[in-house]
């Protein structure tokens, strides 16, 4: 899937959050949004019980599906 394919969703991070996503991306050697994503899976991915529409962990990465 390309990113023209993918849903896109506007947010409002509240301030320092950006920087504070950035900083942990950059330790887990991540984009800011695998980063979202892989946060955002062990909330949803657990909700959804571990299917994320047939996706890989973290669209893709990896790394952090081991």
């Amino acid at each position: 899937m390309t990113s023209r394919e993918s849903d896109k969703f506007m947010l409002r991070l509240p301030d320092g959050w950006r920087e504070a996503i950035k900083a942990r991306a950059a330790i887990n050697r991540r984009t800011m949004t695998q980063e979202i994503l892989t946060a955002l899976e062990s909330v949803v991915g657990e909700a959804a019980g571990g299917k994320l529409g047939g996706e890989a962990p973290a669209a893709g990465n990896e790394a952090a599906a081991r």
